[in-house]
């Protein structure tokens, strides 16, 4: 996805660097969802103070069990739910980042951020154990 406001990779695409406007991302894991939007209702990823990288991959809930043969789900399982981590990169070509904070399931603040380098930040799920992340732009 390549739109002013949302900028996105889904699917099976690491190795394969994606270069959309103002902004490359790359999936080092097999399969994730990376999607980073501009947070103000008007606003672009060009023009935004702040944007909202979501980043998942495999999840299920805890003791979740199917069916092999045809697939029907005899437990959906519940909290907590298991999540596959994903690593990736994001670079961010025109804009400068001043700050990526970590945020909770509920998108607060966690008090934990990443370090940016040259408009480049590396995610690390089993690291950052965050689905959320906020990109605080200069």
């Amino acid at each position: 996805m390549n739109t002013p406001g949302t900028k996105a990779v889904v699917g099976f695409a690491e190795g394969k660097p994606q270069s959309l406007t103002d902004l490359t991302i790359e999936l080092q894991s097999p399969y994730a969802s990376l999607f980073v939007t501009a947070m103000e209702p008007n606003a672009t990823l060009a023009t935004a103070k702040r944007a909202l990288l979501c980043v998942v991959a495999r999840n299920c809930n805890s003791g979740f069990k199917y069916f092999t043969v045809d697939g029907k789900i005899l437990d959906n399982g519940k909290a907590p739910m298991l999540l596959e981590p994903v690593k990736a990169a994001v670079t961010f070509a025109d804009r400068k980042v001043a700050a990526v904070n970590l945020l909770d399931h509920s998108g607060r603040r966690t008090g934990k951020s990443l370090p940016v380098t040259d408009g480049r930040l590396l995610l690390d799920g089993a690291k950052d154990q965050a689905l959320y992340y906020e990109v605080v732009f200069d």
